[in-house]
């Protein structure tokens, strides 16, 4: 569980931990991390398609995962 104050970064953190999950690369740009096969996102604050649009944005390689 991620908790924290509006507009303190929490998607944008959580963005990058899935990309860094599923792609391979380093978390945080400091944290070595090995490809896993799935990541789910548990969300109950954001909209769907806003969601969709942030991961969008991380640039995510591997989108089936």
């Amino acid at each position: 569980m991620l908790a924290g104050p509006k507009k303190i970064g929490k998607s944008t953190f959580i963005g990058n931990l899935i990309r860094c999950l599923v792609d391979g690369t380093a978390f945080l740009d400091m944290f070595t991390t090995t490809p896993v096969a799935r990541v789910v996102l548990i969300d109950v604050e954001h909209d769907p398609r806003t969601l969709r649009r942030w991961l969008r944005e991380q640039g995510i390689a591997n989108t089936d995962r």
